[in-house]
């Protein structure tokens, strides 16, 4: 599993869309070291009204799966699947998954209409699902499951499920927030008007955007009025989670610490934690110590990991400020942030961890 935690690091794709007739390309480009992985997820944006103008239409299929194909460099053509979703007024994204061989240049072509005949039929997906319960969203994914709750978190992830071993966290705090000494800590969670809107509903990827104000606990905005849209993104047949953060406020107002994606917990929920070695696990004591891993971290239990992919830090104290595995912690004075990671959730198996 954290071989795989770094590896995605280094598989994400960057791609770029182009266009011509009725169809248009996705190219990217895979590194040697996502071989690793079982699929590797392509996103890109496209613009609506940029995208019908090329192609002489009046609109594009939208929020639908498409025809899909892929002519990698061994010249056996390979049918896909792609959906495209509307994410904005003139926003549409598009998603495909690919096998992660061969490494090097790769080129996917998305048709509007009828794909060519003798297209070979595309594999079948692995299901990654979303349900409502009340306000609630519910997504489930390869080996686990995640809440989305406007009254729980903002909306942000309020329980994560691990399927195999039953497992469920929920006795964690997301604290991302924004502080200053003397001001406080204001954070996404005690926003009670958060907006949660799913942008995608599958079959290749489940997105969730979830909108939040940084709040104090009595519900007090700072005058800059930091906020921040989050985008989670779940991809059919991976225990990876996409995360992704946009960070506004009205003025460039100078604060000492942003924080993005701190889970704190205050119970034996997770017994260890590792960073980038998965042979070395270090027990939560107690023991008031940090850590730190440069490519990745985990919280580990013989039931679950959760890991996430970056610059992580770690705390020891559940008594006093709690345990936590953290992402980016860092000064901000500039009007915007922007920050990305992959979350890990694993169990039995495929969590590739005993503790």
């Amino acid at each position: 599993m954290p071989n795989r935690l770094a590896i995605i690091a280094l598989a994400f794709v960057c791609v770029a869309a182009v266009h011509a007739d009725d169809h248009f390309i996705i190219r990217t480009n895979v590194p040697s070291a996502a071989s690793d992985l079982a699929r590797i997820p392509v996103s890109a944006d496209i613009g609506i009204a940029d995208m019908c103008a090329a192609l002489e239409v009046d609109e594009l299929p939208l929020d639908t799966t498409l025809a899909a194909s892929e002519t990698p460099l061994d010249g056996e053509v390979r049918g896909l699947v792609a959906q495209l979703d509307r994410v904005g007024e003139d926003q549409a994204r598009v998603h495909v998954l690919l096998a992660p061989e061969p490494a090097g240049p790769r080129e996917i072509t998305v048709y509007l209409g009828d794909p060519p005949d003798g297209l070979p039929e595309p594999e079948a997906l692995p299901q990654v699902q979303v349900s409502m319960r009340g306000d609630a969203l519910d997504v489930t994914g390869e080996g686990f499951s995640v809440t989305h709750d406007p009254a729980k978190m903002a909306g942000l992830p309020s329980a994560f499920g691990f399927t195999e071993t039953g497992k469920v966290f929920d006795s964690f705090v997301l604290n991302d927030r924004v502080y200053n000494k003397g001001m406080g800590g204001f954070s996404l969670r005690y926003d009670p008007e958060p907006e949660v809107q799913l942008l995608g509903a599958g079959p290749i990827c489940i997105e969730v955007q979830v909108s939040a104000r940084y709040l104090s606990e009595a519900g007090a905005a700072p005058d800059s009025n930091p906020r921040a849209t989050y985008s989670f993104r779940y991809y059919a047949g991976s225990p990876l989670v996409e995360v992704g953060a946009a960070i506004e406020q009205d003025s460039a107002f100078e604060w000492k610490e942003l924080h993005f994606i701190e889970i704190n917990f205050k119970d034996d929920s997770f017994t260890h934690w590792a960073a980038n070695d998965p042979g070395n696990l270090t027990e939560f004591t107690g023991s008031q110590k940090s850590g730190s891993g440069k490519k990745w971290g985990a919280l580990v239990d013989d039931a679950g990991v959760l890991g996430l992919t970056g610059n992580i830090k770690t705390w020891d104290h559940a008594e006093g400020h709690g345990n936590y595995l953290h992402g980016p912690w860092v000064g901000w004075s500039a009007a915007e942030a922007r920050f990305r990671a992959w979350l890990w959730l694993g169990s039995g198996d495929d969590a590739g961890y005993t503790a």
